[in-house]
């Protein structure tokens, strides 16, 4: 049981180098607000990722195809914001 976590403990090293950048991105004066702003949305878009796959699940009848469908989704939304923010 052992080798599941060690996966488990290193999956969340990106939140804190990523909290970083935005940090030393923004003005000092406004660091807090858009850190909170960025954690917030952060939090609602993926808290509402299980609730929409499982709603595709049931239309389309498959847990895997609403999967297949999400993650090429979100990685072309990714990608498109990366290079608006650019």
């Amino acid at each position: 049981m052992h080798w599941l976590q060690d996966p488990a403990l290193s999956a969340e090293t990106w939140l804190g180098i990523l909290l970083m950048v935005v940090a030393e991105l923004v003005p000092s004066e406004v660091k807090t607000t858009v850190l909170g702003i960025f954690l917030f949305l952060m939090n609602s878009i993926g808290g509402n990722i299980p609730v929409l796959v499982d709603s595709l699940s049931k239309l389309v009848g498959s847990y895997r195809t609403a999967l297949t469908v999400f993650f090429p989704a979100f990685v072309a939304i990714s990608m498109s914001t990366s290079t608006i923010v650019r």
